[in-house]
C-alpha cells in the first residue's frame, strides 16, 4: 500500500475500509491499482490516504510469482529467472529500502533475449546500466554489446563484458514506387561523392520500381552494371533483404516496448538504422560500419532509449513570464543533417529537431484520470441513436504489461462494462452516474426468485427490450428548429433576455409506469447482497421509454407550478402573470427561457432547482448548434464557428472563396459517365451542409439539389458540393438578424421552378415566412409530383406553405398574436385563381386531392393569396441558383439584416449624428455635395469628416441597406 496517488496507474477509487497505523489512527483505504517498478508491474497496490510509507507485503509478491528471500540483514525479492528485483536492508524488525527505476521491458522483448544472460554481461556496469543500453541500442543483443567494449569500438558505452557480414546502411523511404529511379539516381551521386570511389555494379530484385527507363538510362550512361535477382528468388539478393528484415524486427521490437502508435513505424526503422551503424561489427574488419565509412569511431554516450519521455524546450513561441518553457514530447530518433534528436511535441502534435531535450528515460508514461467536467451528461447520440448500432473502438492489449500512449488517443469507447472497468477515467463516470442514481433514488435491490433474474437479462440492455412486455410508449417531442427561430424572434421582438438551463443527470428524474428489472453492475455489486437485482423505480438511460418518462415528468411538474403547454407545440411552456409573460422551451435536457419581467425569470431558475439539479449556464450563447449573440437592438444567430470546422476537416481553409453556391441556370444529372468518389466523403459533406442550413437560407437549394446523387456521387457532383464549400469560405460569418424594431406580422412567399429538375421532369417547391422583418421559416423541396404547366407547380408549392403558415399561426396564437388572412404571395396569377374559384375543370382535376386544401383556408379566410412580380419574388432563392448581384439582392430582401458579424459590433462610421456609408465605387466627396443639396436646409458647410469607412455593395446590401436608385451601382 501507498500514500502515493501520483505512483498507481490504472487506478480504480472505490473504498475498502481503514488501515489503523502505529499510532492508533484510521486512515482510509479509497482505492487501488498499479505501480511500475523498472521493467515489472506491481499489482493490487492500496492507495491509503495520510500513509507516510510505502508497505510491502512478502505474501503478496509470492502469490504474484515472485521469490522472496530473507537473511540476517536483509531481504531480496527475485523474480522467475532469479534475478533481484528489489533489495531491503533491516532495520529493526522491518525491512526497508528506496526505490530505483528500473528499465521498464516487455514479455516480448524477455522471450527475444532470455534476461538470464544479462548476469554475465556485466563487469563494472550495473544491471539497470545493461538493460538500459540494451534499448538505447535498439534491442541489440548482448553479446554484441560485449564486443563493442571488450574491443573498444565505440565511446561512451559503460565498461561491461558486453553477425553474417554487416556493411553501412542507408535508408530511403517512399510515397510511392516511382520515386524509387530519383532516390536511387541522387544516392549513387551522393555515396561516390562521399566514398571518393565509382559504383560499378547495382543489385535488386525484379520489381518494376527497379526495370524503368529513366534508371536504366542513368546506369547506361555513367557504366554501372545492373543486376536482377530471379522472380521469387529473395535470396539471390539476400544481403539487402536479410538487412530489411533485421531493421524490421529491432523497430517492432522498439514500438512494442515504447507502446508508440504504428505510425512512426518509419522513424522506428530509421532509428534502428542510425543505430546498428554505429554498434553492429564487421566481422572480417573487427570494426563498425560506421568506423569504416568515417575512419572514426563512433561516439554513442548520446543514444538515448527510442519512444521514452522527453522535454524539448520551446524555443519557438514568445512564452510569457509564467508559461512553461518545454514541452512534454516522445522521442522518436535522431538527425542525419545536425546534432539534434527527433521528438514528437505532443502539444504541437508535430516533429521537430532541437538539441536542447531532457530525457526521462526510466519513466513509464501513463495516463491519469482528468478533471474535465461535461455540461452534458449524455449527448443526444447515446439518448435517441440505436444502441445496436456497432462501436468503433482500439485493438485489444494487454495493459497489464504495456503501458499505452494516451496522448496519442483522444477517446476510449470501451464496447462492454469488462472494457470500462479497466479505464480509470470510465470507472469515475460510473461511479459518479451510480451516485445520481443513489441521490434520484432510481432503484432498489430485490431479492425475489430466479424468474426475475432471467427476466433482468432480457431488460439489462434496452434494444433487447420487447414492446407490449417491458415497455409501451417511447416517442418524446422535442423542439422544432423553426419553433426555435420563432421564440428568438419574439425574445427580440419583446427585448427579452433569453437564458439557458441544462438538467443533470435528467433521464434518471423520469418516473417508470412499467415494472423493470436489471442486474447488478458488473465491477459494482453490493458485496451483500451479490444475488439480488434491482427493480427499477425512475428511468434508466438506455431503456426506450426513459426520453418519455423524463418528459412527462418535466410536464407534469411545470403544469403543477402554473405553467401552460403550447396548444400545437408539446416542448413550449408558457406563464402569465398580469400583462408579464415567461416562456420556456424544451429540448430534452436543455431549457431555454425568457421573461418581458426579469423576476419571473428567476423565480423560474429557483422553481426548477427546488425539483431537479440543474446547471444555470446564463443568459444564451449556444445552443442546437447555433450561435446567439444578444443586443440591445436585436439578436444574431449564425454557426461561424462550425463553418470554420466544415473547412477544416475538408481542407478548404487555403482555397479560393466564390460568388454564389451554384452558377446560374447550373444543372446536375446523373452524370453516369463520370468518375465515381468516395460515397462516404460525399455524404458527410452532404450532411454537414445540412446541419448548416438551420441559420443559412442561402445554401439550402444548392444543398438540396447536390443530396439528390448521395447514392452513386460522380466527380461532378462534388465539384457542385466543393463550391458550395468555396462559398462558405468567403461568407463564413453571415447569419439571421432579428432586430428589434420591427413588426411581428406573419407574411410568406411561395414560388416553384416548373420541371427544374432534369432527371424526372420534377419540380421544386420553395417558400419562406417572416414575422415582421424576421425569416423564421423556409424550405426548399422538390416536388413529389410531376406538374403538367406552370400554374398547376405553383399550386402545389402554394399549398404546402400554406401548411407551414397555418402551423406557425397556431403556434403564435399562444404567445398571444390572434392572424386572419394571413398574406401569401405568389408570382403566378393562374395559381391564385385556382385556389380563389371552386371550378374543377380538364386542367386541374388530376391534381391530387391533398393539395386542394388550401382552397377551403382561402375561403374560410385564414390565408390569402396575392401576386407579387419575379423580381421581388423573395422565395426565387429555394428554387433556382442566381449570379452574384440577384442572389445578394434576394439575401438582403429576404433576411433585413443578414450581415457579417464582426460588423455587427459598428456597422457604420458617425460623425456628427450623420450616418456616413459609401461604397467603394463611390465618391465621399459627390455623396457630400449631394446631401448639401438634398438636406432640406441642413448646413453641411464646414464639415469635413476625417474617417470614411468603405464596404463592397453586397456587404451593404447584406446589412440590410437597400438602394435609393435601382438604376444606379452606387
Amino acid at each position: 500500500m501507498t500514500g502515493q496517488r501520483s505512483f498507481l496507474f490504472d487506478y480504480v477509487e472505490r473504498f475498502e475500509g481503514y488501515v489503523k497505523t502505529a499510532d492508533k489512527t484510521p486512515r482510509p483505504m479509497v482505492g487501488y491499482g498499479k505501480i511500475t517498478y523498472g521493467k515489472y508491474i506491481i499489482k493490487d497496490v492500496r492507495y491509503v490516504e495520510g500513509l507516510g510509507f510505502n508497505m510491502f507485503s512478502s505474501s503478496q509478491f509470492c502469490d504474484n510469482g515472485y521469490w522472496v528471500k530473507q537473511f540476517q540483514y536483509g531481504s531480496d525479492v527475485n523474480d522467475e529467472y532469479n534475478n533481484v528485483i528489489l533489495s531491503a536492508r533491516r532495520n529493526g524488525n522491518l525491512y526497508s529500502t528506496v526505490f530505483r527505476s528500473i528499465p521498464q521491458t516487455h514479455p516480448q522483448f524477455e522471450a527475444i533475449s532470455d534476461p538470464r544472460n544479462a548476469i554475465c554481461l556485466l563487469a563494472k556496469a550495473s544491471k539497470e546500466d545493461s538493460w538500459l543500453w540494451h534499448r538505447r541500442l535498439c534491442h541489440q543483443n548482448f553479446k554484441d554489446m560485449n564486443k563493442l567494449v571488450s574491443k573498444n569500438l565505440v565511446k561512451g558505452l559503460p565498461e561491461t563484458r558486453l553477425s553474417k557480414d554487416t556493411l553501412f546502411t542507408w535508408l530511403e523511404f517512399l510515397r510511392t514506387k516511382s520515386d524509387a529511379a530519383d532516390r536511387i539516381i541522387a544516392f549513387i551521386k551522393r555515396i561516390q561523392v562521399l566514398l571518393g570511389r565509382r559504383v560499378k555494379k547495382l543489385r535488386s530484385d525484379n520489381g518494376t520500381e527497379f526495370r524503368n527507363a529513366k534508371l536504366q538510362s542513368f546506369l547506361e550512361d555513367v557504366g554501372i552494371s545492373h543486376n536482377f535477382s530471379a522472380v521469387r528468388t529473395p535470396q539471390q539478393n539476400g544481403v539487402v533483404e536479410r538487412k530489411n528484415r533485421t531493421l524490421v524486427e529491432a523497430a517492432r521490437s522498439m514500438m512494442a516496448h515504447s507502446g508508440v502508435p504504428q505510425s512512426f513505424w518509419a522513424e522506428a526503422v530509421s532509428t534502428a538504422c542510425y543505430t546498428q551503424n554505429r554498434t553492429l561489427i564487421v566481422k572480417r574488419t573487427g570494426k563498425t560500419a560506421y568506423e569504416m565509412v568515417e575512419q572514426r569511431k563512433p561516439n554513442i554516450d548520446y543514444f538515448r532509449v527510442f519512444g521514452c519521455k522527453c522535454y524539448v524546450l520551446n524555443d519557438r513561441d514568445d512564452l510569457g513570464k509564467f508559461e512553461p518553457k518545454s514541452d512534454e514530447s516522445i522521442f522518436i530518433g535522431y538527425s542525419h543533417n545536425s546534432k539534434a534528436y527527433r521528438v514528437f511535441n505532443k502539444r504541437t502534435r508535430t516533429i521537430l529537431e532541437s538539441s536542447n531535450v531532457d530525457f526521462s528515460e526510466t519513466e513509464a508514461y501513463v495516463t491519469h484520470p482528468h478533471t474535465r467536467k461535461w455540461t452534458k451528461d449524455h449527448p443526444p447520440s447515446q439518448i435517441i441513436g440505436s444502441p445496436s448500432q456497432p462501436v468503433t473502438t482500439r485493438s485489444a492489449k494487454n495493459v497489464e504489461n504495456l503501458i499505452l500512449f494516451g496522448g496519442f488517443l483522444s477517446e476510449f469507447e470501451p464496447s462492454d462494462v469488462s472494457q470500462a472497468l479497466t479505464d480509470p477515467d470510465w470507472v469515475l463516470a460510473m461511479q459518479e452516474e451510480l451516485a445520481e442514481f443513489e441521490r434520484n433514488k432510481v432503484w432498489r435491490l430485490d431479492e425475489n426468485d430466479l424468474i426475475i433474474r432471467n427476466k433482468a437479462r432480457l431488460v439489462a440492455k434496452g434494444y433487447r427490450q420487447q414492446e407490449g412486455i417491458d415497455y409501451d410508449e417511447t416517442f418524446a417531442p422535442v423542439a422544432r428548429i423553426e419553433a426555435i427561430q420563432i421564440f428568438l424572434a419574439y425574445a427580440a421582438h419583446k427585448n427579452m433576455t433569453v437564458y439557458q438551463m441544462d438538467v443533470k443527470c435528467a433521464f434518471l428524474n423520469g418516473v417508470l409506469q412499467e415494472e423493470v428489472y436489471v442486474e447488478q453492475p458488473e465491477g459494482f455489486v453490493d458485496p451483500r447482497f451479490p444475488e439480488h437485482v434491482y427493480v427499477l423505480d425512475k428511468a434508466l438511460y438506455g431503456l426506450k421509454q426513459a426520453p418519455r418518462a423524463w418528459y412527462e415528468t418535466l410536464t407534469d411538474y411545470l403544469l403543477g407550478v402554473g405553467y401552460k403547454k403550447g396548444t400545437i407545440d408539446p416542448t413550449l411552456f408558457l406563464k402569465r402573470s398580469g400583462k408579464d409573460l415567461i416562456i420556456v422551451q424544451i429540448y430534452v435536457d436543455d431549457i431555454i427561457f425568457a421573461s418581458t419581467k426579469p423576476e419571473m425569470c428567476q423565480e423560474f431558475e429557483n422553481t426548477m432547482k427546488s425539483q431537479f439539479k440543474m446547471s444555470m449556464m446564463g443568459e444564451l450563447t449556444f445552443f442546437l448548434g447555433l450561435q446567439v449573440r444578444q443586443r440591445p437592438d436585436g439578436i444574431f444567430i449564425n454557426q461561424a464557428k462550425y463553418v470554420q470546422v466544415l473547412l477544416k476537416r475538408f481542407d478548404f481553409g487555403g482555397s479560393n472563396s466564390a460568388a454564389t453556391p451554384m452558377p446560374r441556370n447550373f444543372q446536375l444529372n446523373a452524370d453516369t459517365s463520370g468518375k465515381p468518389v468516395d460515397q462516404k466523403t460525399y455524404r458527410a459533406i452532404i450532411g454537414s451542409l445540412l446541419y448548416l442550413t438551420a441559420s443559412r437560407p442561402d445554401i439550402v437549394f444548392s444543398t438540396g439539389v447536390c443530396a439528390r446523387f448521395q447514392c452513386d456521387p460522380r466527380d461532378s457532383h462534388l465539384s457542385a458540393v466543393k463550391r458550395i464549400l468555396r462559398y462558405l469560405k468567403g461568407t463564413p460569418d453571415f447569419g439571421l438578424w432579428f432586430p428589434k424594431d420591427s413588426g411581428f406580422e406573419l407574411i410568406a412567399y411561395t414560388d416553384s421552378d416548373h420541371a427544374g429538375c432534369k432527371l424526372n421532369r420534377k419540380s421544386t417547391s420553395g417558400a419562406c415566412q417572416f414575422l415582421g422583418d424576421k425569416l423564421v421559416s423556409w424550405s426548399s423541396r422538390k416536388q413529389n409530383c410531376v406538374s403538367l404547366s406552370t400554374a398547376e407547380a405553383e399550386y402545389v408549392a402554394a399549398s404546402c406553405c400554406c401548411s407551414q403558415v397555418l402551423w406557425m399561426k397556431t403556434q403564435l396564437a399562444d404567445f398571444g398574436y390572434t392572424m386572419q388572412r394571413i398574406p401569401i404571395y405568389c408570382d403566378s396569377k393562374s395559381a391564385i385563381q385556382i385556389t380563389a374559384n371552386p371550378v374543377q375543370h380538364s386542367r386541374t382535376k388530376h391534381i391530387d386531392i391533398r393539395y386542394h386544401f388550401i382552397k377551403d383556408h382561402v375561403e374560410k379566410g385564414n390565408v390569402e393569396l396575392y401576386f407579387v412580380e419575379s423580381d421581388y419574388q423573395l422565395a426565387d432563392l429555394f428554387t433556382k441558383p442566381f449570379d452574384e448581384k440577384r442572389h445578394f439582392f434576394l439575401l438582403s430582401k429576404t433576411t433585413s439584416g443578414y450581415f457579417r458579424s464582426e460588423l455587427a459590433q459598428n456597422p457604420v462610421e458617425t460623425y456628427q449624428g450623420l450616418v456616413l456609408l459609401f461604397s467603394e465605387t463611390c465618391s465621399p466627396r459627390s455623396v457630400l455635395k449631394l446631401l448639401k443639396t438634398t438636406s432640406s436646409g441642413t448646413s453641411l458647410s464646414g464639415s469635413k469628416p476625417k474617417l470614411f469607412k468603405t464596404y463592397p455593395k453586397p456587404k451593404l446590401l447584406g446589412m440590410g441597406f437597400r438602394a435609393l436608385n435601382r438604376s444606379s451601382v452606387d
